[in-house]
C-alpha cells in the first residue's frame, strides 16, 4: 500500500515538474521560483 502511494507521488511530482518546466519553456524563462518548487517535491520522495 505505501509502496503504490510512494509510485503515485513520483509520478505526480514527474507531471507537475514537466508542466512548469514546459510553461517556463513557453514563457521562454524558469523562474527561481519554480527550481525551488522542483527541489521540494524531489525532497519529498
Amino acid at each position: 500500500m505505501i509502496k503504490k502511494d510512494d509510485e503515485k507521488m513520483k509520478w505526480l511530482a514527474l507531471i507537475i515538474t514537466f508542466i512548469i518546466v514546459l510553461l517556463s519553456h513557453l514563457d521562454n524563462e524558469i523562474t527561481l521560483e519554480n527550481m525551488e518548487g522542483i527541489k521540494w517535491l524531489i525532497s519529498l520522495k
